[in-house]
């Protein structure tokens, strides 16, 4: 249960970095340009987010195992 409830955190901390990403630029971005911010963020948050799911996973096969 351990196991589910950090990669729950590591997931939602991975889907804030995505959604936070377009506000990170000083001015307003339009669908055609990136945000001002590090380019680099976005690949962070998107291995953080497979992480946490692959974490709830195989915390969840785990548990459906045991029964």
């Amino acid at each position: 249960m351990r196991i589910m409830q950090i990669s729950l955190g590591l997931l939602i901390l991975g889907i804030a970095i995505i959604v936070i990403y377009p506000f990170l630029g000083a001015e307003p971005v339009d669908a055609t340009q990136l945000a001002a911010a590090p380019w680099w963020i976005m690949p962070i948050g998107y291995f953080i987010s497979l992480v946490g799911a692959a974490g709830l996973f195989l915390g969840w096969a785990r548990k459906k195992e045991t029964r």
